[in-house]
């Protein structure tokens, strides 16, 4: 009984200090670290290629082209839009069931567009130029964070023309660059996305020959690939609830047989170009972190009040009740422990963060409502 007891206690710990809630997004520093998941899916391309969208089918949302536009099956977990301007700001991950799927559990990161600027700035504007910087420093450092990944998957929306455009070009180079003495490319897929009648009705015409021409086109540029990547297309959008969604089992066969590549040790950005914006992107997590504190501030404040208010009333018990519960006569290391355990299942910067807000908000004007009235 007590065996079971304990287990079952490991059990809801592990679950609770890892980022393992189903259909949650999580996107601070903290998060990343913590997140437990054994499949683990990046998500890669250009502004409006479409990330989100399929990052939404994947969590079993479902699309329907209307005559008064897309009508989702539930509320979005991704945000999502059909324009060319990025919704997405920051790395962000998600715990998902593969096609609602209880067997097919999974962990989507959704990135900003790597030619995505934030701003209304031409490409070659130095401010936009710092703009993507940063992203790529945001990213490089989350993925460190999260110690593997099982599958990177590029998602290319050309399938007209059916031409890697730069960004994308440049982003392969990345990979091979960060991914130096590992052999990432067995890792990596490219999808065309948008491949449904909703964004043009032509997509599927000569796609066996659009695939080994872009297969080609990779080995044969200075990218350090040898192998053929495997790509597939994915649509997203449908017509109807009856539609098929193979394009999506083909991905998830894909994941199923990928082997996890270690993040631990990707290459540095080096040069001073890159220093300034480790500062930028520490500031920028951390305000992802209070921002999170902020919308998490009466369910942690109510969880800590309430363990106080427990270990208070245990020591209140007769000596021998107390005891059962774990309480260890004549000192407080038992409800430094319990205390210190529970920050730890909620995560030491969101408490602090939490802890600040609620001090510089409510406690610090209430003293100084008192002290003005009273001294």
């Amino acid at each position: 009984m007590l065996n079971q007891f304990t287990s079952q206690l490991k059990f809801e710990y592990t679950k609770r200090q890892q980022r393992v809630e189903f259909d949650k997004l999580f996107h601070t520093f903290e998060d990343f670290e913590r997140c437990g998941s054994p499949k683990r899916v990046l998500f890669l391309g250009c502004t409006g290629a479409g990330k989100s969208t399929v990052c939404n089918v994947i969590s079993g949302n479902r699309g329907i082209n209307t005559p008064s536009g897309i009508q989702w099956d539930k509320k979005l977990i991704f945000e999502s839009s059909h324009g060319t301007k990025s919704i997405t700001r920051h790395v962000s991950y998600a715990n998902l069931r593969y096609l609602n799927d209880l067997n097919r559990k999974i962990t989507v990161i959704d990135t900003p567009g790597h030619d995505d600027t934030s701003h209304n700035s031409a490409a070659n504007d130095e401010n936009a130029h710092d703009c993507l910087r940063q992203q790529a420093a945001d990213l490089h450092n989350k993925l460190r964070a999260l110690g593997s990944i099982d599958l990177i998957v590029i998602l290319h929306d050309k399938i007209q023309s059916n031409r890697l455009n730069p960004a994308t070009f440049e982003l392969l180079k990345l990979i091979n660059e960060k991914f130096n003495n590992q052999p990432v490319w067995n890792n990596v897929v490219i999808a065309y996305s948008h491949c449904n009648r909703y964004c043009t009705s032509t997509w599927d015409i000569e796609l066996d020959q659009k695939k080994a021409a872009l297969q080609r086109e990779i080995i044969e540029s200075d990218l350090g690939c040898d192998v053929e990547l495997p790509v597939i297309t994915l649509g997203g959008i449908c017509e109807s609830h009856d539609e098929t969604m193979d394009d999506f089992e083909e991905l998830w066969n894909l994941i199923e047989k990928s082997s996890p590549i270690s993040t631990r040790d990707l290459q540095p950005f080096t040069g001073a170009a890159w220093c300034k914006y480790e500062s930028a992107i520490k500031a920028r997590d951390e305000a992802l972190t209070r921002q999170d504190a902020a919308i998490n501030l009466f369910p942690v404040v109510f969880q800590l009040i309430t363990c106080i208010c427990v270990l208070l009333w245990r020591d209140a018990l007769p000596m021998s009740i107390s005891m059962m519960m774990l309480n260890i006569p004549h000192t407080y290391f038992d409800e430094l422990i319990i205390v210190m355990t529970l920050v730890n299942i909620i995560g030491p910067q969101k408490v602090s963060c939490c802890v600040d807000i609620l001090f510089e908000t409510y406690l610090k004007p209430l003293f100084y409502s008192l002290k003005q009235k009273y001294m």
